[in-house]
């Protein structure tokens, strides 16, 4: 039972802590990853096309050098004579300058173009190049870019390569450029545009906007052209395969040894590049992360406080419940009781104090308490009764009726009303407890009206109502009628000089009987009738009105609390008093006779 109880309490405490704080913290998790991940997405799509475009931007110079190479004639030959002629003749002096000009004049003003190479071929190995202008393959300190231009397959009419060069054979550190080819369409040649990859890799580093961000363009051949930064974990990670994988655009996953990396991906379908933005995750979901872990050591630490709370509540309240527990063994087993508390400290100690001293009271008189309860019940119902009927009259009446009948030796008025007075002792005095018909009260009631017709002659009048031919044989406590009808005559009468008009409606309503007594007498007035209906729901007895208050009382006392009267009255127009009893049907049929007296 001590489990149980440490379960429960844990349950108690817990419950309402942790339960909010799983669905909200995981719900909060949850919406802040949605949206951190397609947030980042979208801003690392952008900018990505940025970069693109920025780039491409650049690669744009080839367009004018290849339009004026291949479109314009005269410069077309006058390159063509450099090229073919080891010796150049006079004329082609001043237009080679000219041309070597024309290409040095973007590299001069482009810081990111180391520079260019303008290539027809011939036989002598010579091609123009934006730095030294006419220049021998076979003395020039760079021919890298010819052999990428003599290994290509020959049929892209664009391609790059990234390449390390040296001008002089001391220095120590090589030139890292990147060689974009392009093809000339009317001589067989091409534009060779040198790109200085420190440069650009400074402008990717400032379009970076998270620290550890590191963005990549590769070519087509999966080569590393530029980057912001490569961390060492990402130096081997298969990003040409990741990228044959996916060929939409949109977000990739990769995994290192030590970390997990978000990758978004362009791809620039002129240049054949694929642009690359690597951002650790964990730098990503640093706030879900922390959210997580600060959401794990909430609830590590309200299981454990929840536990603490668990386990002192329920040791204290064990330790009292068996206290009482043993209070009542002790109590029902007869042994000694423990000394009352000296002070009560809490509702346990009131509690164990009321068991000292109400337990074997308690017990002693429950068994008399019901004993004695139905006995009241008949007592109270007998003494009620014999308050309205006087016994010690039946057997005088029963003399005075043949006497007066010797006066005139026939019925007259005098022995009719001791014949209904005797009908109504008669019915009062028999067997208090027994129940009669509905069309037995009916009778009572009319021998008490004739009586009192020959006492106030035409000062009121009946009316019965009724479900004639139904419900004369339901059955019903006796005498709860006739009381209704008196205090309508009496207070009736007494109130007014006018002609009473009393109606009696007897009804069926389901599974109750409605029985109203309603007169057209001065009616109570407002306080009066609020004093009397609050005596009538408390089932307390009053002076005045006694027919009403005990007909009330028997009522409750016959047929349970809800059955009682209800009084209605206006002053100056009349009252209406009415009950409702449970129906119990006669076994044979007949008449109801209701008729008006």
């Amino acid at each position: 039972m001590k489990k149980r109880f440490f379960l429960k309490n844990l349950a108690v405490f817990l419950l309402p802590i942790m339960v909010p704080m799983i669905l909200l913290g995981s719900l909060s998790i949850a919406v802040l990853q949605s949206y951190i991940k397609n947030e980042i997405s979208s801003s690392h799509i952008r900018q990505l096309n940025q970069t693109k475009e920025h780039l491409e931007l650049m690669l744009n110079e080839m367009d004018s050098l290849i339009l004026t190479l291949d479109n314009h004639s005269k410069i077309n030959n006058v390159l063509g004579n450099l090229l073919e002629n080891q010796l150049p003749k006079y004329e082609d002096i001043v237009p080679g300058e000219m041309l070597q000009a024309f290409l040095n004049a973007p590299a001069n003003a482009r810081p990111y173009i180391h520079s260019i190479y303008a290539y027809y071929r011939n036989d002598h190995g010579l091609f123009v190049s934006s730095n030294v202008g006419v220049a021998n393959l076979n003395s020039y300190w760079d021919t890298g870019w010819y052999d990428g231009y003599r290994n290509h397959d020959g049929k892209a009419e664009i391609w790059t390569e990234p390449r390390n060069i040296k001008q002089y054979g001391f220095e120590k550190d090589a030139k890292r450029i990147v060689t974009v080819y392009r093809k000339l369409h009317t001589r067989d040649g091409i534009i060779a545009l040198n790109l200085s990859r420190d440069y650009i890799e400074d402008i990717l580093r400032s379009l970076a906007v998270p620290s550890d961000q590191c963005v990549l363009v590769f070519n087509e051949k999966g080569q590393l052209l530029f980057s912001s930064s490569l961390p060492d974990d990402l130096k081997q990670m298969p990003f040409a395969q990741a990228q044959a994988d996916h060929e939409k655009e949109g977000l990739l996953a990769l995994q290192s040894h030590s970390d997990s990396f978000i990758v978004n991906q362009v791809n620039s379908n002129r240049y054949g590049w694929e642009y690359f933005s690597i951002v650790p995750k964990k730098s990503l979901f640093r706030v879900p992360t922390r959210l997580s872990a600060a959401t794990l050591i909430l609830l590590l630490v309200s299981l454990v406080v929840s536990m603490l709370l668990a386990y002192y509540f329920t040791s204290l309240n064990y330790n009292r419940l068996s206290s009482m527990m043993a209070i009542i063994d002790s109590a029902v087993r007869g042994k000694p009781l423990p000394p009352l508390p000296v002070t009560i400290k809490d509702e346990y100690g009131y509690i164990l104090h009321n068991i000292l001293t109400t337990f074997i009271e308690q017990n002693y008189l429950k068994m008399q308490l019901s004993e004695q309860k139905y006995r009241l019940q008949a007592a109270k119902l007998l003494a009620l009764q014999s308050q309205i009927n006087p016994h010690f009259l039946y057997n005088t009446l029963n003399a005075i009726y043949w006497e007066v009948f010797k006066l005139t030796a026939k019925p007259n008025q005098g022995t009719e009303m001791i014949e209904n007075l005797s009908h109504i002792l008669d019915y009062s005095l028999s067997s208090p407890v027994q129940t009669v018909t509905l069309q037995e009260e009916i009778d009572h009631t009319q021998s008490y009206i004739r009586i009192q017709k020959f006492r106030h002659k035409d000062k009121f009048e009946v009316i019965w109502k009724g479900n004639h031919g139904e419900i004369q044989h339901f059955r019903m406590v006796k005498l709860l009628l006739q009381p209704l009808v008196e205090n309508s005559i009496y207070h009736g009468i007494k109130a007014t000089k006018a002609k009473i008009v009393i109606q009696i409606k007897i009804m069926l309503h389901g599974d109750r009987l409605r029985i109203s007594v309603t007169d057209n007498g001065m009616g109570i007035e407002k306080d009066r009738l609020a004093e009397i209906r609050r005596q009538l729901s408390e089932g307390s007895e009053s002076t005045g009105h006694i027919g009403l208050f005990n007909t009330n009382i028997r009522l409750k006392l016959s047929y349970g609390e809800q059955y009682g009267m209800e009084i209605k009255s206006k002053y100056g127009f009349g009252t209406s008093v009415s009950f409702d009893i449970p129906v119990a049907a006669a076994s044979h049929d007949s008449s109801l006779l209701c008729r008006e007296d």
